[in-house]
């Protein structure tokens, strides 16, 4: 349980932090 949720919380931060640039280069 705690590493699926744990694994969900990376995956979380990797997409935020992949998503962010991205929305920023949008405009």
């Amino acid at each position: 349980m705690l590493e699926c949720r744990r694994l969900f919380q990376v995956a979380l931060a990797l997409g935020v932090g992949v998503a962010s640039p991205l929305m920023a280069q949008d405009g």
